[in-house]
């Protein structure tokens, strides 16, 4: 940082107000994107920090600095067309304020509704509410591989997955509507959009990263029993949670392969909280069975 002589300052009390998002699910469209695109930046903690708090808060920390009469730093900042000096203390809390982006995402809020690459591609909702089974289980592999590889292709499948051309006459005062405008999930057509999405800008792709990581933590905390799994993968230590999503079917279908499509057609959340009633029925009947004896 560059010291500069003490002229015409102005201090924390003449600041402005400043509106600084918290957490992941205050952040906007365009806070994310640039979140995601910093996430790939070759840059060490601090730096990545100031670049976040200058984007997030609207500020522009200068990179310079004074020492007061008593020996106390002062940093500069701008704001709008406006500059100040604020205190150490007050620089350090600004920038622990931003701290929840080092963290894992708790991002649910769907920020990237759709999009346009040649036609406009929809999302899910927020928390991935109306996501059916079989998406969630392929998206979740994609996610879970590119986390592993780091291989961008699958997160090409990841947001091949997720977002789909609109269903073609559907219209939201049908009564039919089920609150997805995308056209139904194929397993065998979504790697033709993979291959496509090679071209899209990787900070976008990275958001949905962002966003479906928040998505499969928060379904883990409502839902803990659904995405427990003892099968790892190839390599050491890495679990494979697609796998605890595949092996509940046997379960809730009863082992009758005549229900299976049912079930991966069936949406996600009430999979789980099927699961989940199966199996506190099945606790119950443990226990009444160990009371007669």
């Amino acid at each position: 940082m560059r010291l500069l002589m003490k002229i015409n300052r102005k201090t924390d009390s003449s600041l402005p107000e400043i509106n600084l998002p918290d957490e992941w699910n205050r952040l906007s469209r365009r806070q994310l994107l640039y979140l995601a695109w910093l996430f790939n930046r070759s840059v060490d903690v601090h730096a990545f920090k100031v670049l976040a708090l200058n984007k997030l808060s609207g500020l522009k920390i200068l990179n310079r600095y004074y020492i007061d009469d008593d020996n106390r730093y002062r940093f500069l900042v701008k704001h709008k067309r406006r500059k100040f000096y604020v205190s150490a203390a007050l620089y350090h809390e600004m920038l622990k304020s931003v701290g929840f982006v080092m963290k894992e995402s708790k991002l649910t809020k769907q920020l990237i509704k759709s999009f346009w690459f040649g036609f406009r591609f929809h999302g899910p909702d927020d928390s991935c509410y109306n996501i059916t089974y079989n998406e969630l289980i392929h998206a979740e592999l994609a996610w879970t591989n590119f986390k592993n590889s780091g291989d961008v292709k699958e997160l090409d499948k990841l947001v091949a997955v997720l977002y789909r051309p609109r269903r073609k006459g559907i219209r939201t005062s049908d009564p039919e509507w089920d609150g997805d405008l995308r056209e139904s999930f194929s397993a065998y057509t979504y790697t033709r959009r993979a291959w496509w999405f090679r071209f899209l800008p990787f900070k976008l792709k990275y958001a949905v990263h962002i966003w479906f990581s928040g998505c499969i933590g928060h379904m883990a905390d409502e839902h803990p029993l659904c995405f427990n799994s003892t099968i790892v993968s190839s390599q050491p230590g890495k679990q494979n949670p697609a796998k605890a999503l595949i092996d509940l079917v046997p379960v809730l279908t009863k082992a009758d392969p005549t229900k299976n499509k049912a079930l991966y057609a069936s949406p996600a959340w009430d999979v789980f909280d099927a699961y989940e009633s199966m199996r506190k029925e099945h606790e119950e009947m443990k226990k009444a069975h160990k009371k007669k004896k």
